[in-house]
């Protein structure tokens, strides 16, 4: 055997091994997920790295005239892509569609601590209908919504629920607050009339994934403990979600930041039930979180009885988040 052979060969074996790991690490966060301390960990980490030997692998393959190994690299890589970065292509067109639309913008404000007059400006500048935000309370005025964020949107009536608040222009009928059990956090359900239609919009804060900022407030559990308890809460959270959207008549929208990945059992959960509109409608990996640099995607709009049109992450950096824009359509059969 030749020593080009050898290498090629050897290429192949670099290459099923990248994807044999790449495999058992979907399968892992597809069956397991939260079910398992570590696992929970491993699905709630960015997922990128899981391209680097990918990137030095095909080359070096290519090079080689290895076609075999680049092949198989090559599967591992789009494995990696699309099952464990969640990188997205729409599947779905509703261009024949006819009805009223509805923009929606849903964004985790970090309490303004980020200097998110400039991002806000930028978000009404988009002309959304609705705006769905997060963590609006202050630091410093405790339970209050800031007043950069009434100003920012006149003209919209204001739901105001905690930490949560729903800015929209059309009326607001119904206002309800749900508490989460286990947290001191809020469901916040506002009852839209569009075009003299109820649409309803639940909006939502899941409790925090670990990071090292939390994991030291919390010394006295040890991570694994850490972690299947923030699992639970999380689960129960969107258990949650999905009672009251069960018993919900209208079309809805469930949106905000949902601190889960698009894998995992938790977001499973919702997306059986629900539309994930960026999954249905959106292009890319859609991250969100951190804003300086998005590695995952964490902020999200679930629909149903809307059709989604169009969902994209906007390039704005007045939060640790960034915010995330979808157009949806409120179906009117009778219109011509």
């Amino acid at each position: 055997m030749t020593e080009n052979a050898t290498r090629r060969r050897r290429l192949l074996w670099w290459g099923i091994g990248y994807l044999i790991v790449v495999c058992l690490v979907w399968g892992l966060e597809l069956k397991v997920a939260e079910r398992w301390w570590f696992t929970t960990l491993l699905t709630y980490l960015p997922q990128q790295p899981a391209l680097l030997p990918g990137v030095v692998l095909l080359p070096w393959a290519l090079a080689r005239r290895a076609w075999p190994a680049a092949g198989v690299t090559a599967g591992a890589m789009l494995i990696a892509l699309f099952a464990l970065l969640g990188c997205n292509v729409p599947r779905f067109d509703a261009l024949d569609a006819r009805g009223y639309p509805l923009r929606v913008v849903t964004y985790n404000v970090a309490q303004g601590e980020f200097g998110v007059q400039k991002a806000l400006a930028a978000v009404r500048r988009e002309n959304p209908d609705v705006v769905v935000l997060q963590e609006t309370n202050s630091r410093r005025w405790p339970g209050t919504t800031q007043p950069a964020l009434l100003a920012a949107f006149p003209g919209y009536q204001t739901a105001p629920g905690g930490e949560v608040a729903v800015f929209s222009r059309y009326p607001i009928l119904v206002q309800r607050s749900h508490p989460v059990p286990r947290t001191s956090r809020a469901v916040l359900e506002v009852v839209l009339n569009v075009h003299g239609q109820r649409v309803t919009i639940f909006d939502t804060h899941f409790s925090t994934a670990t990071n090292s900022h939390e994991a030291s407030r919390h010394l006295d559990f040890p991570h694994p403990v850490y972690l299947r308890h923030t699992a639970a809460v999380r689960a129960a959270e969107a258990a949650q979600i999905l009672d009251l959207t069960a018993h919900c008549p209208t079309p809805l929208l469930v949106a905000g930041d949902f601190n889960t990945p698009p894998r995992g059992r938790i977001y499973r959960t919702l997306a059986t039930h629900l539309h994930d509109v960026f999954r249905t409608v959106g292009w890319g990996c859609g991250g969100t979180f951190p804003a300086r640099l998005p590695l995952l995607r964490i902020d999200y709009g679930f629909a149903r009885g809307l059709t989604p049109l169009h969902a994209r992450v906007l390039n704005l950096r007045g939060s640790d988040h960034r915010p995330v824009e979808m157009d949806l359509l409120l179906e009117a059969p009778w219109m011509d």
